[in-house]
């Protein structure tokens, strides 16, 4: 499928050319009845949205890149991995618009969300203090990178002006926005306090977290999309891979093909959406406590349910 944008003879692939199979199967399954939602917008107004939030917040895009290319980045000399960063913070943006889109949410806090999903992971390669102990870096990074990178998104967006209405105000514009990436912590109900119960019992000093999910509307869409993000090809790719490079999680997953008499690629494919699944569980009962929010939490989790089983029918069937 390839989306031209009325009038112009444009292709969807050339303004977006990272997240163009993202977007296809998501405003693919948007063709089917959604009538939960409350958006009039056509898709292609959706597109054009995603595109000028690109444009819009390119400088931040910039300094996201050099954050993750200067030294103080785990990944500064990894290109592959730098990439993967990169897709998924698109995935993450175009989803949010999309579903801001489809969630009615008003222009302001579709900047907020559009600023947020951007920056979300900025944090989320920097090197860990050497004081940290070995097995407790990769925890500590995941608990606290919503922080850090709120911190680093305040400092950015308050001091780089955007030509916005909805944007004026830039100190509060920049407080929100880092609110909204703050409280975009997942991925599953209770995983995040279990890492961190495990942390600050092995850590010489603990960690103070509030891990309660957000009922802040663009908090909640941040996390939607970023939930999202757990099950498209990219995400589930990204945790195939660290499963086959880990001879721990291979003897488990060689153990379940032969239980489940399917493959291994399966297996992995279904660890990985295993968390996709539980992530788009948790953002719906999120939803269904908020009074704005709650009567579309179905239609959207439908949404993720099914962009899931595209992305585990598209893997498999490509599988080698």
């Amino acid at each position: 499928m390839d989306h031209n944008f009325e009038g112009t003879g444009t292709s969807i692939v050339e303004i977006l050319p990272s997240t163009s199979a993202h977007i296809d199967t998501l405003t693919h399954l948007l063709n089917t009845p959604v009538s939960a939602f409350p958006s009039s917008e056509k898709p292609y107004d959706v597109l054009y949205k995603i595109s000028e939030a690109q444009q819009r917040f390119r400088p931040l895009q910039k300094a996201v890149d050099e954050r993750y290319t200067s030294t103080n980045s785990l990944i500064y000399d990894k290109p592959a991995l730098r990439e993967s960063f990169k897709a998924h913070n698109e995935e993450v943006l175009a989803s949010a618009v999309i579903m801001s889109s489809l969630l009615g949410v008003d222009e302001t806090q579709r900047r907020i969300i559009e600023a947020a999903a951007i920056t979300h992971d900025i944090a989320k390669a920097d090197r860990v203090p050497t004081e940290i102990p070995l097995q407790l870096q990769s925890d500590y990074i995941l608990l606290r990178h919503p922080e850090l990178g709120a911190e680093v998104a305040k400092q950015l967006l308050s001091k780089t002006p955007f030509q916005d209405k909805t944007t004026q105000d830039s100190v509060h514009f920049a407080e929100e926005v880092a609110q909204t990436i703050q409280s975009h912590s997942g991925p599953i109900p209770g995983f995040i306090q279990e890492r961190l119960d495990y942390y600050n019992e092995h850590a010489e000093n603990a960690l103070h977290i509030n891990t309660a999910h957000p009922q802040h509307i663009p908090s909640v869409v941040l996390l939607a999309a970023d939930m999202l993000g757990l099950g498209t090809p990219t995400g589930v790719n990204k945790i195939v891979e660290i499963r086959q490079k880990s001879p721990h999680f291979t003897t488990i997953d060689q153990k379940s093909a032969v239980e489940q008499k399917i493959s291994i690629h399966e297996v992995r494919i279904n660890s990985a959406l295993t968390s996709a699944y539980q992530g788009a569980a948790m953002v719906k009962g999120i939803m269904i406590q908020n009074p704005q929010l709650s009567r579309h939490a179905e239609a959207l989790h439908s949404l993720m349910i099914r962009y899931f089983a595209q992305t585990k029918s598209q893997l498999i069937s490509s599988a080698p």
